[in-house]
């Protein structure tokens, strides 16, 4: 930027009547990240993440942005185009107050992209990510498993049924035993499964529809073994006996991670790996692996 600000005065570009300078061209490009400071602050660390303070009768709820306020985007490869080349498209659903200030659009392409980064060829069912879940909250419901852990997964559902309910105000969201949900219930509701297959036996009855494979205490993402006991998973994907619904795994390969891992799901991608509660990874479920 220095760079730029140096070029730019040397041509003689100027801004109320002196030289452009280097604080200038700072601000220019920091006027975005301003706009979203307040955002940027909540999840900063602090050292007090975790306790769960209760906001105060007065507070303001968190709304649900208006449809206005929303962007689309949609992505399409293979067979759903006419020459199988991939189309990207995008929608920026956005007052743009700041529009009036920028009359250059870049069209960056990268020279390499890693697989990934890209969502994978679909073999007919939809690929769901992790915040496909929020606007499906009223239809969703939490199954804590009550095998091993037991204790753990319950308390993980409880507390994301919190978060839910303080976070995504009016949202409600049902907590039910593994062994209580019957199947119809499986396939008409959008399903949040806390603990491993072995400790869910709902879950373990559509882990192998939606490529989940874990072995005890240890699970497989990718061609890849996850074996450590600090280490856990969060996957969406189409739930099997109706693919117009979604279902996201919670699952630690041990209690504590189980617990840690029981966040709101805010990544835009299939599975998060999570170590010691810290993200270690995302990506998409590559097919037949």
């Amino acid at each position: 930027m220095k760079g730029i600000a140096d070029g730019a005065a040397a041509a003689g570009a100027r801004i109320f009547d002196r030289k452009v300078d280097l604080l200038d061209i700072v601000t220019a490009n920091t006027t975005v990240e301003l706009t979203t400071l307040r955002n940027a602050l909540s999840m900063t660390p602090s050292g007090l993440e975790g306790l769960g303070f209760e906001p105060p009768e007065y507070a303001p709820r968190k709304r649900d942005p208006a449809v206005t306020e929303r962007c689309s985007a949609f992505a399409a490869t293979g067979p759903a185009t006419a020459d199988g080349k991939m189309v990207i498209g995008h929608i920026t659903m956005w007052s743009l107050p700041l529009a009036e200030l920028s009359n250059v659009m870049l069209d960056i392409q990268p020279a390499k992209v890693t697989t990934s980064d890209m969502v994978p060829r679909s073999s007919g069912s939809p690929v769901f990510q992790l915040t496909d879940l929020h606007p499906r909250l009223p239809t969703a419901m939490i199954l804590y498993g009550t095998g091993p852990d037991a204790g753990a997964n319950r308390h993980a559902a409880e507390e994301l049924r919190r978060k839910f309910h303080q976070d995504m105000d009016p949202a409600d969201v049902p907590v039910r035993k593994d062994f209580e949900v019957s199947e119809a219930e499986l396939k008409d509701h959008d399903l949040i499964f806390i603990g491993r297959p072995e400790s869910n036996s709902a879950l373990a009855r559509l882990a192998a529809g939606i490529g989940l494979h874990y072995d005890g205490e240890a699970f497989q993402l990718n061609g890849k073994t996850y074996a450590s006991e600090r280490q856990a998973l969060m996957l969406a994907a189409a739930n099997p006996l109706n693919p117009a619904r979604m279902i996201i795994v919670i699952a630690g390969n041990s209690a504590l991670e189980t617990v840690r891992a029981a966040s709101l799901p805010e990544s835009r991608a299939a599975y998060v790996l999570l170590e010691s509660g810290k993200v270690s990874g995302t990506g998409y479920v590559t097919p037949n692996q």
